[in-house]
């Protein structure tokens, strides 16, 4: 792992946990220390950033792994193109395979 990398780990987790957990809890410092005017105000802005913080990341990372399970799908298919059965299967029980042209 270069250096960039191990450098980017942190910075990462922080950006998609700790910045959220800081605005989370700055909305309850509000709720506990600012003026009555603004206290609900302040808990609800501050809680709402850091939760929406935490649901972006949530479905980015949803959006990703589907990358993930689209690839697979996409392996699949074509490894059932080159060998007439699908990688879980066991293939067919005849030699007379399905087999793809090589040009």
């Amino acid at each position: 792992m270069g250096v960039r990398a191990k450098l980017a780990r942190p910075t990462v987790f922080f950006f998609r946990y700790g910045l959220a957990a800081i605005f989370i809890v700055m909305g309850f410092v509000a709720l506990a220390f600012a003026p009555p005017t603004a206290r609900y105000e302040g808990f609800s802005m501050c809680v709402g950033s850091g939760l929406s913080i935490l649901l972006l990341n949530f479905l980015f990372r949803m959006g990703a792994r589907g990358d993930h399970d689209r690839d697979d799908e996409e392996a699949a298919r074509d490894f059932y193109a080159r060998n007439g059965h699908w990688p879980d299967e066991a293939p067919p029980a005849d030699a007379r395979r399905r087999r793809t042209p090589t040009a």
